[in-house]
């Protein structure tokens, strides 16, 4: 079957053929010119895109580096505080300490002078007791001494005038008669004599009571001089003793700290038999030493008759740590009566001071708002849309608008 020959063109199809083309040459001069747009614009864009994460990047630092100077100086500030406290507390204690020892002179002058007052009056009393007691001695011993006297005269005069009538009447009377009287003399001079005696007994006996009752005067005298003594002693002694006695006192067990590169080493004086009654401990941003001793004591006095004492005395002493701790790493060792307690620092913690006495805010850095032209990216996610660091989606720009593509 012959092909039949084709129509050569017509002008219309020709010009229509030709219009095509150009058409389609405008067509790739458009879309390359469109690409071309599209290329700066997206080189444009991640120009701008660097320099505000540039931008993002230093603000953020120098949030950061406020951040970090605000936390050193509440830091500084927390340990000036506690510098502070630990003066004013050194001031405290030592105004109390110059109180107390003033008190306690005082105290110690008012029983001594108190002490020297009763001793004065004792011994005023006592010389007026002995005053007293000699005259009444010398009173009786004369009033006594007068009566023996005048008890002799008396009978010698008796005798002297018996003796006269005596002789008279010997004179004249027989022998038997004198012999008589000789008798009578005799039982007179008898009768004379065991009256004296008597006087003499009963001076003595006055006199020895006289000297049981001075001696009796004088013990108790010298018993009640003795019992203001002991007693102003007592009161003087207890007073003195409360400040001196180690119950009433601080305990110092000469515990100190000092800190290494790598841990807290605190070293306190345990003597080998309080070891058992001893803990050390973390609490918080402090170390704790904190024990109890206990004795109990009895003593047999007589039949049925005990005498017993038991003491007990409580104690504890802190020190700060300014560092985070491995409180579960403690190693506690002895070195002879030398406690010595070794707190390792953790290794990793965070920038911020655990339990601050004066919290430092927080450095916060607001998100950069992105423009609105920026383009979708290759996940098919805008990039004002994804998620911040802590979890929030970010909002599109400051009007609302969705994305718009470029032209």
């Amino acid at each position: 079957m012959a092909i039949p020959p084709t129509e050569p063109p017509s002008q219309a199809a020709i010009l229509a053929q030709k219009a095509a083309a150009q058409a389609e040459r405008d067509a790739d001069a458009r879309i390359a010119l469109a690409r071309k747009r599209v290329q700066e614009a997206e080189a444009e864009a991640t120009l701008r895109l660097d320099q505000i994460r540039d931008g993002y990047n230093r603000d953020s630092e120098m949030e950061r580096a406020r951040g970090e100077v605000a936390i050193e100086n509440a830091r500084n500030k927390g340990y000036e505080v506690v510098r502070n406290s630990q003066q004013a507390y050194g001031r405290e204690l030592s105004r109390v300490e110059n109180q107390a020892k003033s008190q306690l002179q005082e105290r110690e002058g008012y029983y001594r002078q108190a002490l020297f007052d009763t001793e004065k009056r004792g011994r005023a009393g006592l010389n007026e007791l002995e005053l007293k007691q000699a005259q009444l001695t010398q009173f009786e011993d004369d009033q006594g001494r007068g009566m023996i006297e005048a008890s002799r005269k008396e009978q010698q005069e008796r005798l002297q005038a018996l003796h006269d009538q005596n002789e008279s009447i010997y004179a004249k009377e027989s022998k038997g008669a004198v012999a008589e009287r000789n008798r009578m003399l005799e039982n007179q001079l008898k009768t004379t004599e065991q009256a004296a005696e008597r006087h003499e007994n009963q001076y003595r006996q006055t006199v020895t009571e006289s000297q049981k009752l001075l001696e009796n005067l004088q013990n108790r005298a010298a018993r009640q001089l003795a019992e203001y003594k002991e007693d102003s002693t007592r009161r003087l002694t207890a007073y003195a003793s409360r400040n001196e006695d180690p119950f009433y006192q601080l305990l110092d067990l000469g515990a100190r700290m000092h800190e290494t590169d790598d841990s807290f080493v605190l070293t306190a004086r345990i003597p080998e038999h309080e070891r058992s009654h001893l803990s050390v401990s973390v609490r918080g941003n402090e170390i704790l030493l904190q024990g109890h001793r206990r004795n109990d004591d009895s003593q047999e006095l007589g039949p049925g008759q005990t005498r017993r004492t038991s003491s007990f005395q409580a104690y504890s002493e802190s020190f700060p740590l300014r560092l985070p701790v491995e409180a579960r790493a403690i190693q506690k060792r002895f070195e002879g009566e030398t406690l010595i307690v070794e707190i390792p620092k953790k290794t990793t913690y965070s920038r911020d001071i655990a339990k601050a006495p004066v919290p430092a805010e927080r450095a916060r850095a607001e998100r950069p708002r992105f423009p609105d032209n920026l383009p979708i990216t290759e996940t098919g996610q805008d990039p004002r849309k994804q998620e911040d660091p802590a979890g929030n989606a970010s909002q599109s720009g400051s009007n609302g608008s969705p994305n718009r593509p470029l032209a």
